[in-house]
């Protein structure tokens, strides 16, 4: 079966796991290597971004300029959530059978 007609079989919900694990080619796994690098980078960026909140956070002068802090923390990881789903989501469409897994 080519890679290409993979998305094309109907599967019963308890078999859609396993499409993604019947093509074992290049395509599939650059594509998860794609999905895996860009999740890491996405975890070292939030890492950086937690740490300089926590260091602003820590050298506040008053509780109001603590709790700022957090609330500008907060909602900078919520956008970037938001953000990296949508990137991954779009980095899934290319692995093989990962659609019919999610639908």
């Amino acid at each position: 079966m080519a890679p290409s007609e993979i998305h094309k079989i109907p599967a019963p919900a308890e078999d859609r796991m396993s499409i993604m694990f019947r093509w074992s080619g290049v395509e599939w796994a650059e594509a998860w290597m794609d999905v895996w690098t860009e999740s890491q980078g996405f975890v070292s960026e939030r890492l950086r971004e937690d740490v300089l909140t926590w260091h602003e956070i820590l050298h506040s002068r008053t509780p109001a300029d603590a709790l700022a802090a957090q609330m500008r923390g907060f909602r900078k990881a919520v956008e970037d959530y938001r953000a990296e789903a949508g990137r991954i989501a779009q980095l899934l469409k290319a692995v093989p059978g990962a659609q019919e897994a999610m639908d």
